[in-house]
């Protein structure tokens, strides 16, 4: 059974792959981080916590990254 799955499992591997050399990479210039990345339920995003508690919003080529909220530093 395990032969049988190896070959699937390897040519996935592959496609995937495959998809990460047409990623667009986002660069922030001026912050640390991101630590991770999310979207919100219409799709739009991404969204990334930077250091200093501050969150920014991805807007497209034209506009960049955008500040979008700021954590409260004592809650």
């Amino acid at each position: 059974m395990l032969a049988l799955l190896l070959p699937f499992s390897s040519c996935h591997e592959e496609k995937a792959i495959d998809k990460l050399e047409s990623v667009e990479r986002l660069v922030l210039t001026t912050v640390a981080g991101p630590e991770s990345l999310a979207f919100d339920r219409r799709g739009e995003g991404p969204y990334t916590g930077v250091s200093g508690g501050r969150i920014l919003k991805w807007q497209g080529k034209g506009r960049g990254w955008t500040g979008f909220a700021v954590n409260a530093g004592n809650r």
